[in-house]
């Protein structure tokens, strides 16, 4: 009995390759190089998980519900970033009234 293959292609220049189905992690896309990833972000209230050699050579990536550790990161990084653009606003202030 032949075992069971599947075929998984880039989602960006449709090269091919066949795996056994153990050997491939479930992913909404899959993609061969760097430049082929999903384009844009994931949808509002979703993170993005990109896997490594999810399917052989090939990347994959999944949008999923964010977990509650992962959601505290994500807002501490907004805070830092609005604290940073809050600075540079104030340092560009006070270059321009000198």
């Amino acid at each position: 009995m032949t075992p069971r293959k599947i075929v998984v292609s880039c989602d960006r220049c449709f090269r091919t390759q066949t795996m056994r189905p153990g050997r491939v992690e479930s992913c909404d896309g899959y993609f061969c190089v760097t430049g082929h990833g999903p384009s844009g972000g994931p949808p509002p209230g979703l993170v993005r998980e990109l896997v490594i050699n999810a399917a052989g050579g090939f990347w994959g990536w999944r949008d999923v519900l964010p977990s509650h550790e992962a959601m505290s990161g994500i807002l501490r990084a907004r805070e830092i970033l609005a604290i940073g653009q809050a600075q540079r606003i104030i340092e560009d202030a006070g270059d321009g009234s000198a």
